[in-house]
């Protein structure tokens, strides 16, 4: 089915001089579920940037959450992987976008997401595009589809398809639900004369502790040729580091981007936040170009540390962390002996986590997420649960139990180990799974996991390799 959409808003943008163009495919859609995470395809017909996504929130009108915009270079034919790299490339987290609707259906007001400096799509890209519910409040509305069918919503310029083998919901960063409508819109104006930006941080990805030499991508981001530019970078409170006069060879055409090495290193702490502006100005000696709003790039980066706990108390704590602040899914995490550290906000995260003392669930999150190594040392508890309710413990790499793993309470819809690696997971240690009730009958707990979820997605065979002697007893389910 196709739909040709007028343009539903036109105007001039005061600073930039561009037209500003916005396609909704709401209405003809309109929203009747949802959850956090959301996918659909674009097409550009025509060089342009989009600046804005018009994104359906509900959950308590008033509050605020953050939003993850991902795209990927290949639009979706199936079910996309999960939004991380390198599949993915993040373009923007969004904080403090405001929930304007209090339920999924027939949502009316969108909220705007402003992505800083806009994307640029050059004429023939073909992308799949992500948008994720990060923040601890609020979910994404959508609309249900016939399996089988797929829409398309143009307006000459630019075209949404949604649908199926398209349009995926599911908990973020997962696209599993099938099939779904992205329903909201975007707005985005025509790259036109002369623009220099910055686009992207090559590297370090991540920064690490010590010694980093940056490296940017810059792009020409309209249609006049770019030769030369004015380059500065500055990280944290450090003099600035300036190419002036700079000279391109790869910028020639509309969308052409060149790699830019600044030789000056700079010195990172572990575990420390860290801010990098690297601007991009006077293109070919002419002055201001005809977007200055995208001149400078402003990065908000994690080096990774160790982040060890000094206090039992909630993951989202600063005062819970030797590093004062909380972790984040760089960092390596360790609970130590004695603390009980309870996770207490949707989508927390971490790289990898030892656990000494006690880790746990709070009544807010549905689960966590371990993008690595998951070790459980002698003395140490891992409880996937809150009270009488189950989680979920996902875990992208091996799991080591010398401890113990509980996750023996909850139903049959929750209570689960999730494994979700891409290469072999190998299940050790000495440890045991379950409670600490023996019995022959139905109250016993000891040795037992509820669920086990494979989703690994090694293409070699096996995917798991489980060390663990003795029986395994499954009271929910193999799936």
């Amino acid at each position: 089915m196709k739909k040709s959409l007028l343009v539903l808003f036109v105007f001039l943008m005061t600073v930039t001089a561009h037209a500003q163009f916005r396609l909704f495919n709401s209405p003809p859609l309109s929203t009747n579920n949802g959850l956090s995470a959301v996918t659909f395809n674009l097409k550009a017909n025509s060089s342009l940037f989009i600046d804005t996504f018009f994104v359906p929130l509900y959950g308590t009108v008033g509050s605020t959450t953050t939003v993850d915009i991902w795209y990927k270079t290949t639009p979706n034919n199936g079910a996309p992987p999960n939004a991380a790299a390198p599949a993915w490339t993040q373009i923007a987290s969004v904080s403090n976008v405001s929930i304007l609707a209090s339920s999924s259906s027939a949502v009316t007001q969108f909220a705007p997401v402003v992505i800083p400096g806009g994307f640029l799509m050059n004429a023939g890209d073909h992308f799949a595009f992500g948008l994720g519910r990060t923040g601890a409040n609020g979910n994404i509305a959508y609309t249900n589809l016939v399996a089988g069918a797929q829409d398309t919503f143009t307006d000459g310029n630019l075209t949404i398809y949604t649908g199926a083998n398209i349009g995926y919901g599911g908990t973020w960063p997962a696209f599993t639900i099938a099939s779904r409508q992205f329903t909201g819109g975007l707005s985005y104006r025509m790259a036109a004369g002369l623009d220099l930006r910055p686009s992207a941080l090559i590297s370090p990805i991540p920064p690490v502790a010590g010694s980093n030499t940056f490296t940017f991508r810059f792009q020409n981001a309209a249609s006049d040729p770019v030769t030369s530019g004015d380059l500065g970078l500055m990280v944290d409170n450090n003099p600035p580091v300036f190419l002036n006069g700079y000279t391109f060879t790869g910028l020639g055409n509309p969308g052409g981007v060149e790699n830019v090495t600044f030789p000056t290193p700079f010195t990172l702490n572990a575990g420390s936040p860290v801010m990098v502006k690297v601007w991009g100005k006077n293109a070919n000696g002419l002055g201001p170009d005809s977007n200055p709003n995208n001149d400078t790039l402003t990065l908000n980066l994690t080096v990774p540390g160790v982040v060890i706990s000094i206090a039992s108390g909630n993951w989202s704590s600063p005062s819970t962390w030797n590093v004062g602040r909380a972790p984040n899914v760089l960092d390596t995490v360790i609970v130590s002996t004695g603390h009980t550290v309870t996770s207490d906000l949707a989508n927390q995260t971490c790289a990898k986590l030892t656990v000494d003392g006690i880790f746990t669930f709070g009544a807010t999150p549905a689960d966590f997420r371990i993008m690595s190594d998951l070790q459980v040392n002698a003395g140490g508890l891992v409880n996937v649960f809150q009270g009488t309710t189950g989680k979920i413990l996902r875990i992208g790499g091996n799991v080591t139990n010398n401890g113990r793993i509980n996750n023996s309470i909850g139903t049959t819809a929750v209570g689960t180990i999730n494994l979700f690696g891409s290469s072999m997971q190998t299940v050790s240690g000495s440890g045991l799974f379950g409670g600490t009730v023996s019995s022959a009958t139905t109250t016993n707990d000891a040795g037992v996991i509820n669920i086990l979820v494979i989703e690994n997605t090694a293409p070699g065979w096996p995917n798991i390799d489980w060390q663990i002697p003795g029986t395994i007893r499954f009271k929910g389910g193999l799936n």
